[in-house]
């Protein structure tokens, strides 16, 4: 979903887009914006992606997804909570691709491990099946798809490990005074992350540089944290620079705590329910980094935290995963279908190829919405 104006969003899509690109194949985003913020080509996240040259291609409504299959031979699904069960119904599910279509799914999130509805389990598992490859970004899903989709997948890193450090540096443009900061990047301000931003910025005698959300306009983030040095819009190469230069590193974010590694940054995170604590758990437990999340409400750094971090071990075992999750990517690109699946895919097109509607079908929409429109009125009478 990286058209959501969300930092993590955006480059988690740039870092699979390059990605793919090294590999050898032609790439575009298909583009489902369906909100004015979305579509403002002058927010600094469309800017970016002019900048960087990125091939776009947008949809005019869901339905417009199924003509795709005459320009692509592979789909893919990316990183990120794109199989949340409350975001666009099955499209992230690829559900408007033929059969014959390569599908792949590269480290998704569903954000909750609880038992899905009957319904829900019979639409997605089928479409599951017609995947050729499947990877998770959390380990913990690939526990929930096996017991509730009967769906074996594989764990592997988020995109954005594997954009080497080198190549996000040369996009990184750091504020004035940010290698002497204490940067944050906080997606939910509230009082008690702002005594935690003070607390440290205390503690290390240094001024804070802080980032905020800006996904929705009606939200002001920045007036909710209310502390100085706060930027009012901070551009993708400020957001990345200011991480990668920073003396140490604060965040609610997922995506900042993996910045913080790649850029080998002492950091803390604060615990995000709201959003998935899943993906953090996940990542610094393979990291054995537990320790550097505190939980949601704390307003100061526990006493014998240590504010300083080794990396030697913690890049040799990125390095690894990142390795193993490159090698899982190209395998799944190029390994041959096997004859299951061809016919599996065959034998369900018609079911559960979601195809645009026929024009009986667009009429009787429009009649219900006609209808709906007529009953409004008249309730209000």
């Amino acid at each position: 979903m990286w058209m959501t104006c969300n930092y993590g969003a955006v480059l988690t899509s740039y870092a699979l887009y390059r990605t793919l690109e090294r590999m050898g194949k032609k790439v575009s985003l298909l583009d489902f914006s369906y909100t004015d913020r979305q579509k403002d080509a002058c927010t600094v996240f469309r800017k970016f992606l002019a900048q960087e040259k990125l091939s776009i291609i947008p949809m005019h409504n869901l339905d417009h997804a199924y003509y795709m299959n005459d320009h692509f031979d592979t789909f893919m699904v990316g990183s990120d909570q794109v199989w949340n069960p409350g975001f666009l119904g099955s499209l992230f599910f690829l559900d408007f691709a033929k059969g014959e279509k390569r599908k792949i799914a590269y480290g998704p999130s569903m954000a909750r491990h609880d038992k899905p509805s009957e319904r829900y389990l019979r639409k997605i598992s089928g479409l599951l099946k017609r995947f050729d490859a499947i990877s998770v970004r959390e380990q913990g899903m690939v526990d929930h798809l096996r017991k509730y989709f009967g769906c074996d997948s594989t764990w592997v890193m988020d995109p954005v490990f594997l954009h080497s450090r080198e190549q996000w540096l040369k996009l990184a443009q750091p504020a004035e005074g940010a290698g002497n900061s204490v940067v944050s990047y906080i997606l939910d301000p509230t009082e008690s992350k702002r005594k935690l931003l003070l607390d440290i910025s205390s503690r290390l005698e240094a001024p804070l540089l802080n980032m905020v959300d800006i996904q929705k306009k009606e939200i002001n983030n920045r007036e909710l944290l209310n502390l100085p040095g706060t930027m009012e819009e901070a551009t993708l190469n400020d957001w990345l620079g200011n991480i990668a230069h920073c003396k140490y590193f604060i965040t609610d974010s997922y995506h900042g705590v993996c910045f913080a590694l790649i850029f080998n940054k002492p950091f803390i995170c604060i615990d995000n329910p709201l959003r998935g604590s899943g993906r953090f758990i996940s990542l610094l437990e393979l990291l054995h980094l537990r320790d550097r999340m505190l939980p949601e409400h704390a307003d100061r750094i526990p006493d014998g935290t240590s504010l300083e971090m080794n990396y030697e071990t913690i890049n040799q075992i990125l390095q690894a995963h990142m390795e193993q999750s490159g090698q899982w990517l190209l395998d799944a690109l190029s390994k041959k279908r096997p004859e299951a699946l061809e016919h599996y895919n065959r034998s369900t097109e018609k079911k559960l190829t979601r195809k645009p509607p026929t024009r009986w079908q667009l009429m009787k929409r429009k009649g219900k919405r006609l209808l709906i429109k007529v009953y409004h009125r008249l309730v209000r009478r």
